[in-house]
């Protein structure tokens, strides 16, 4: 699992067919969407399930709306802690 913190514009070492999928998600939850899929499945607000699609190599995307400010290149995995 890899946590990546985005605006909007295609963070560094993304594929641009996955997000090109998820883009407008992102833009909707950075502008205070709270739900895309009524109360069917999920009781949580500010997020998002997306999948590439790539039929050959498939990948779910869980997108979560945080208070976390993000730049157009920031990467969570870079402030996270090192194991010693």
């Amino acid at each position: 699992m890899k946590i990546v913190y985005a605006t909007n514009t295609c963070p560094k070492g993304l594929c641009d067919c996955a997000w090109r999928t998820m883009n407008q998600y992102v833009f909707a939850l950075s502008s205070g969407v709270k739900k895309f899929y009524g109360d069917d499945w999920t009781n949580r607000d500010g997020i998002a399930v997306v999948t590439c699609n790539d039929g050959f190599r498939p990948v779910t995307f869980l997108l979560e709306a945080t208070d976390q400010e993000a730049g157009p290149f920031y990467d969570a995995a870079q402030d996270a802690p090192r194991a010693e």
